[in-house]
């Protein structure tokens, strides 16, 4: 089971149950005995440039449940809806835009959109790592912290 959420990774995109996992370490979890509806979902995002993997990045996602208002519609039931709680995304990559406009409608379309934002900048800054070897006083790149 193990190899196989591993190659699943190859994809670029994976999501897991947040609440269960406690760190990295993969192996010493039961995939199948995992809850079926978590209270928070992490969606990693891995990055590649250059030929090699590069640091992986977070969307944690939660559920909310929104209460009918109008008067007619009392037999209507309440409303889940998603929303990021933290992330580890870069603040200049449009997230808070891609969420609403996607999230709730399209999460193949939300993971792509992220998935590609990500990919650009990482593949831009790798692409300038010869500048900054020429260079000492270029700025140097920091890892992911979350929001």
């Amino acid at each position: 089971m193990h190899d196989i959420l591993m190659a699943y990774r190859l994809t670029g995109v994976t999501i897991f149950n947040a609440n269960e996992m406690e760190d990295n370490d993969w192996s010493k979890y039961n995939i199948e005995k995992l809850h079926a509806t978590p209270k928070e979902v992490g969606i990693r995002f891995e990055t590649f440039a250059n030929a090699s993997y590069h640091e992986p990045y977070y969307v944690m996602i939660r559920r909310r449940v929104e209460s009918q208002n109008d008067e007619d519609e009392d037999d209507q039931p309440n409303r889940d809806t998603l929303y990021i709680s933290k992330h580890t995304i870069p603040h200049w990559i449009p997230l808070r835009d891609i969420e609403k406009r996607y999230l709730n409608r399209d999460l193949s379309t939300f993971t792509r959109l992220v998935s590609e934002h990500l990919q650009e900048v990482v593949g831009r800054r790798e692409c300038s790592r010869p500048a900054a070897q020429d260079n000492p006083s270029f700025p140097p790149s920091e890892p992911a912290q979350i929001d």
